[in-house]
């Protein structure tokens, strides 16, 4: 069986939970999900997920909702990058923006690209 290991620091359980929100109850069912906790310290109330082991049919369709999942934190993390760049100053703030648009031009081609949608 396919099995593909995973580890997004502090947001493996965030990453987990969009992956598994995006799926189809017989796509879950295929699954097979064994969590890496970290350990606890002092009084921590619950575990925190650090890795996640997936197995089964659908390993295909996680690695491609994982794609999905990067792919919208970068986008947070370039409009907040606007954001503060426009708390600065306004010039700074479009300077910020055409930085984050050039990115999400270079992002949407290799995409296309790597899906067959694009010759390279």
């Amino acid at each position: 069986m396919e099995t593909l290991t995973i580890s997004a620091g502090e947001y493996t359980e965030d990453m987990l939970q969009f992956v598994l929100a995006e799926m189809t109850d017989e796509q879950i069912d295929d699954l097979e999900i064994d969590r890496g906790l970290a350990r606890g310290h002092g009084l921590q109330s619950e575990p925190v997920t650090i890795s996640v082991v997936i197995g089964g049919a659908a390993v295909v369709a996680v690695a491609r909702l994982i794609g999905q999942w990067l792919e919208s934190r970068r986008q947070v993390k370039a409009m907040e990058m606007v954001a503060t760049g426009y708390g600065v100053d306004s010039e700074v703030g479009r300077a910020m923006l055409d930085l984050a648009k050039a990115h999400a031009g270079v992002a949407a081609r290799f995409a296309e690209a790597s899906s067959g949608g694009v010759e390279t």
